[in-house]
């Protein structure tokens, strides 16, 4: 009888503990997109052509590039509002002329092999990539307060995507104005707002653009549910852990632009 009691409690407890976990698919609806490349979390830094290069040769359904653009218009890959976050030199990107940037590299040691990339740079070298998506996170760091700035930018990036004939590009925007911008231009560009999501789901449906891109924190089943009940597409940022990522393929977001390249390749592919 004692037998019987403590094989229960055992198959009970076993039961139990295979119930707690999560058996996440990790379906091929959700795109995995590279954040600035291989993410944070990898021996490339971040929007350099390395990084970019090699997350597509991996397999990625496509990369994440942060756009900004220099005094003379040209378009770079770069996160930050000044360049001291990241390189040597002191400054922000949309006071500077290409030439004086072009070869400065990262300061961190580790990183003292990469540098700064504009997008003719990246897209001249990996034209067969053309066809995967690419999502461009709009910076408008500027002390331009007469929109002539951000209205240049805007042909900057319609011209890039025009010339290398990209056929699957997303562009990202904090505000309703800089997403018109780009619709006023180019009708049929794909345009995600960045933003509150109760917020960015009306003006979405207002502004007739596609998607909302919102923190994996912030997002849940039922909010993807209801962006899809209106014809909308998620992408998830900040995927920088495995729970994170599981969390992006439970809920079923469009786009997960993951920090953990290898790692949803691995449950992917």
């Amino acid at each position: 009888m004692n037998k019987y009691i403590i094989y229960s409690y055992l198959t009970l407890a076993i039961a139990s503990t295979g119930c707690s976990k999560t058996n996440t698919i990790y379906s091929d609806a959700t795109k995995v997109i590279g954040h600035g490349g291989m993410g944070i979390v990898h021996d490339y830094p971040m929007n350099t052509f390395e990084a970019i290069a090699f997350a597509l040769n991996k397999g990625t359904d496509g990369v994440e590039i942060d756009v900004q653009m220099t005094a003379d218009s040209v378009l770079v890959a770069y996160h930050h509002e000044r360049l001291e976050e990241d390189m040597k030199i002191k400054g922000s990107i949309f006071e500077k002329s290409w030439s004086k940037i072009r070869n400065e590299v990262y300061k961190e040691l580790i990183f003292s092999d990469y540098g700064l990339v504009s997008l003719d740079d990246i897209f001249t070298h990996i034209p067969e990539y053309k066809d995967r998506i690419f999502f461009f996170d709009i910076k408008t760091f500027t002390s331009d307060t007469t929109g002539a700035y951000e209205e240049r930018l805007v042909r900057q990036l319609i011209t890039v995507i025009d010339k290398y004939e990209l056929t699957n590009t997303i562009v990202e925007v904090k505000s309703e104005h800089t997403g018109l911008l780009f619709k006023r231009q180019l009708p049929e560009q794909v345009v995600f707002l960045y933003k509150n999501f109760e917020e960015a789901i009306d003006s979405c449906v207002k502004y007739d653009f596609q998607g909302i891109t919102r923190d994996i924190d912030q997002l849940s089943l039922d909010k993807v549910e209801r962006a899809h009940s209106k014809g909308l597409k998620i992408a998830c940022i900040n995927t920088h852990s495995k729970e994170r990522n599981d969390n992006a393929f439970q809920i079923g977001v469009d786009y997960n632009q993951t920090d953990m390249v290898n790692y949803v390749l691995r449950k992917t592919k």
